[in-house]
């Protein structure tokens, strides 16, 4: 029979025991550093270690996330000593977001199991390839990928497919989102995301306005799919809720064990989920109902939270919390069944031989006294042996061989017993044990290699545009090196604007779209031959799926990593600078971080505009409205009253929710401490109108102030 992992969520180590007693076969969590839920009860390093034990003698597993964008000096001088006990004790997997890191645990962990968090925003093959090929051993997918879709990417890659099947659904494809960051300070990247997609929004479309939680989806329950996602290739069903109760950790791991269980032992003609199993998934954590999520659907107004409704987020049921508490947080500890042979002589050293999973291990002590009043009864010697206590065994079966008017101390028989199950122990684990690596192989640059003292010439101006009255000032200005213009499906702009620059002699890029999907043939395969008529000088690359289509397409030209394939490490630019000819560099590091990065001389700085912080594949026009596949630029009003343009992108089915204010750096084209200024300063122009870009481009020429209202980003503050 195929085995499918069930794989529970610990925020604790309490929530941890509770899940695999449920039936979990493993765990994800996170220790005190670099995990994606930096405000759960994760655990020191002892008690990870303690838990990794725990979990391979109950032939259970652990995996820990390192799932957040590490910066150089935490890559240099932390992560090596934070994970090298974990290497040691024998930990199962890591789960990895960041390039960098991964290269790094792949040079000087071996052996160690790789997982690409679904913060690596794996939605097609070609990328899930890529990271085979770095040493990636499972993909956990976005969670907005279709049933079919997740079927291709396992029959393509042959790779370990881990899907999220119960619990909250990001608003936003996980890794691309900022708008924790930038309006509240707190990066979803680094593991403190504050949630404002779950708070209050006004949008208006159609004559209409709607308010409510708009952008809060509803919580995932497959449990009535398991056989589709069982079918497609699935091997580890992935529930989402390290800030919830171990309570919810145990029952969800138990429910999806019990239902998995019976397809694969009864098939499709058996299976059928009770209703009274749902309502007490609905009591555990209820946000404004259920929705089977993206596996049939790309998106729809039945996925998110009533609009006037609140989420729970609290256990409603005390019935139901005893319940759960008894079975899986106070009793039915786990044991493991051994077996046992125990000699009792007084012309032979006493024995005790115990046994477990193949492993055996063995006790001795002096040959017993002879009785003077009572002797040792079998009984005697078979209560004292099988009180194992809190070790983790019970005896299935012992055998003693006990000679007439023998005579022990309870003392002696408890403490062959301790040390027979202890060596027994001890040994189980050694198995699971590595050796301590040589030490850390690579290493960050310093200043000095970074370039420190440096210098380069005035930043060459790019510049992306959205409309014909921007790409006209630009073209005018004369100080533009480039011009970016997205692909959102509008062929004759495109064209056009292609044309217009090959007239002005300026190289042209493409813009691809944020997310590619072979599901959409507009940003998938069949698009290459479209830009090819284009001639365009280069790419500006939002998705490592999409590279990758452009390799397969044949299709030249200079190739522009955007800041959403981060490079927030010296690591993660040396990888990046293999497939791409210019990075852009990230917009969560401060100056100072900024300039101690390697690539910096050689890069691209946002310097202007309006940038994504979220790109979901939900509609708001279709959600608060219907959907007529007309692409357009909207506004969301948050409580405070600002405004986040929304643009509707029908060519790639998403909505890429903007920043409320623009990004402003003149200090882009200035020189760092170190001398050193980046090669190119993007501008990017969303809605301005040709005034406004024309003052734009004044400011960063040196001539005129900018707009009036504006962010500086993380670059003075940086994030934690």
């Amino acid at each position: 029979m195929r085995e499918i992992e069930i794989l529970a969520p610990a925020g604790s180590l309490e929530a941890a025991r509770a899940a695999w007693k449920a039936g979990a076969d493993a765990v994800y969590i996170g220790g005190q550093l670099f995990g994606a839920r930096a405000y759960a009860d994760n655990p020191d390093t002892e008690g990870l270690l303690r838990a990794i034990d725990y979990a391979h003698l109950h032939g259970r597993k652990l995996y820990l996330t390192v799932n957040t964008l590490l910066k150089n000096d935490e890559i240099s001088s932390r992560l090596y000593d934070y994970l090298l006990p974990f290497y040691r004790e024998g930990l199962d997997a890591v789960l990895v977001q960041d390039t960098g890191v991964l290269v790094f645990l792949r040079e000087n962990f071996p052996g160690l199991p790789l997982h690409a968090s679904t913060q690596m925003t794996v939605t097609g093959p070609r990328h899930a390839g890529f990271l085979k090929g770095l040493g990636v051993t499972r993909i956990v997918a976005s969670r907005e990928l279709s049933l079919k879709e997740l079927q291709s990417m396992k029959e393509q890659t042959a790779m370990e497919l881990e899907v999220f099947v119960q619990g909250a659904l990001c608003y936003c494809y996980s890794g691309q989102c900022l708008m924790s960051s930038m309006i509240g300070g707190r990066s979803g990247n680094r593991g403190r995301c504050a949630q404002p997609c779950r708070l209050d929004y006004t949008f208006r479309v159609q004559g209409s306005r709607r308010t409510g939680a708009l952008i809060s989806p509803r919580d995932l329950c497959a449990l009535q799919s398991l056989p589709d996602l069982i079918d497609a290739g699935v091997d580890s069903l992935k529930i989402e809720g390290r800030m919830k109760k171990p309570e919810y950790a145990a029952f969800t791991a138990w429910l999806y064990r019990r239902y998995a269980d019976l397809y694969l032992e009864k098939g499709r003609g058996a299976f059928s989920v009770r209703k009274k199993d749902l309502a007490d998934l609905l009591d555990l954590f209820d946000r404004g109902g259920f929705t089977d999520g993206y596996f049939f659907r790309h998106n729809g107004p039945e996925m998110m939270t009533d609009p006037q409704g609140r989420p729970s987020g609290r256990i409603r049921s005390s019935e139901l919390s005893e319940r759960i508490e008894k079975a899986f947080l106070r009793e039915n500890e786990l044991k493991e069944p051994a077996s046992g042979r125990a000699l009792i002589s007084r012309t032979r050293p006493v024995s005790l031989e115990v046994s477990c999973g193949g492993i055996t291990a063995l006790a001795q002590a002096e040959p017993a006294l002879s009785a003077r009043s009572r002797p040792l009864s079998e009984a005697d010697v078979r209560k004292h042996l099988t009180k194992t206590g809190t070790t983790p065994f019970t005896f299935g079966q012992l055998q003693i061989q006990l000679e007439e008017g023998c005579f022990l101390p309870v003392t002696e028989l408890n403490q062959l017993r301790r040390q027979a199950l202890e060596s027994l122990e001890e040994k189980m684990l050694a198995g699971w044990r590595r050796p301590a690596p040589e030490g850390p192989r690579i290493s960050q640059p310093g200043p000095d290699q970074a370039g420190a003292g440096r210098t380069a010439a005035r930043p060459a101006l790019c510049a992306l545009v959205s409309s014909q009255a921007q790409l006209d000032v630009v073209i005018r200005s004369g100080n533009v090196c480039r011009v970016y213009v997205n692909d959102e499906g509008d062929d004759a702009w495109l064209r056009g604007a292609a044309d217009a620059c090959g007239r002005a002699g300026i190289p042209f890029f493409v813009g691809l779209p944020n997310i590619v999907r072979d599901s959409f043939p507009q940003t998938g395969r069949e698009r290459m031959g479209f830009y090819r008529s284009l001639h365009p000088q280069g790419y500006l690359i939002r998705s490592l799926e999409s590279l990758f289509l452009l390799e397969e397409a044949g299709l030249e030209g200079t190739r522009i990593a955007d800041c959403c394939i981060y490079h927030m490490n010296d690591l993660a630019g040396n990888l990046g600078q293999k497939y791409f000819d210019i990075l852009t560099l990230p917009l969560e590091l401060n100056k100072k971080e900024l300039d101690g990065l390697q690539f910096y001389q050689q890069a691209e700085m946002i310097g202007f505009g309006y940038f994504p912080v979220m790109i979901s594949a939900q509609c708001l026009v279709k959600n608060c409205a219907s959907c007529r596949h007309e692409p357009g630029l909207y506004y969301l009003r948050d409580r405070r009253h600002m405004l986040l343009p929304v643009r509707n992108v029908c060519s790639s089915c998403c909505n890429i929710i903007y920043n409320p204010v623009p990004l402003f750096l003149p200090e882009a084209m200035q020189p760092m401490p170190s001398g050193r200024r980046p090669a190119y300063c993007r501008l990017q122009f969303l809605d301005e109108s040709a005034q406004e870009t024309a003052a734009i481009l004044a400011a960063f020429e040196g001539t005129g102030n900018g707009p009036q209202h504006y962010t500086k980003g993380h670059y003075n503050r940086g994030v934690m």
